[in-house]
């Protein structure tokens, strides 16, 4: 999928009016309709505008379509884990998890989307104790 497109379905999914998300840009409702316009390819989003528009309409399709676009993934950072040996545990079960689901796919007995769910959600629990690291002034965990 094209950026124009997925530009054309932030702008017309939101709850936001064209106009009501122009003026909250800072840019006239002809230039947002026109950027958005997969067959006009003389109008440019401005890339400045990019993160006031997806904190506007909650919709990061755009961030999603250039992270895959250069070979990255996005996940949304969740709060920073809680430093317990209770979390270390859960967060080791759901290691385990993504790992047998990881086996199962490649013997063929999980789907593509069941193990994808899995490797998401081990990736989100890093990520949580990778903010809860980044937060600690020093290790105090047990």
């Amino acid at each position: 999928m094209e950026l124009k497109k997925v530009l054309y379905k932030t702008i017309h999914r939101a709850k936001e009016s064209v106009e009501e998300l122009a003026d909250h840009l800072g840019i006239s409702s002809s230039l947002l309709y026109r950027a958005g316009n997969p067959n006009d390819d003389a109008a440019r989003f401005p890339l400045e505008k990019a993160i006031p528009l997806m904190e506007k309409t909650k919709d990061y399709s755009i961030l999603h379509h250039l992270a895959r676009r250069t070979g990255h993934v996005v996940f949304k950072i969740p709060k920073a884990a809680a430093r317990s040996v209770e979390t270390l545990n859960e967060f080791q079960k759901t290691f385990a998890v993504c790992m047998d689901s990881l086996l199962d796919f490649y013997r063929g007995n999980a789907t593509k989307e069941e193990t994808i769910g899995k490797l998401d959600a081990l990736i989100s629990a890093a990520a949580g104790h990778r903010k809860a690291v980044e937060k600690a002034d020093q290790p105090d965990l047990l």
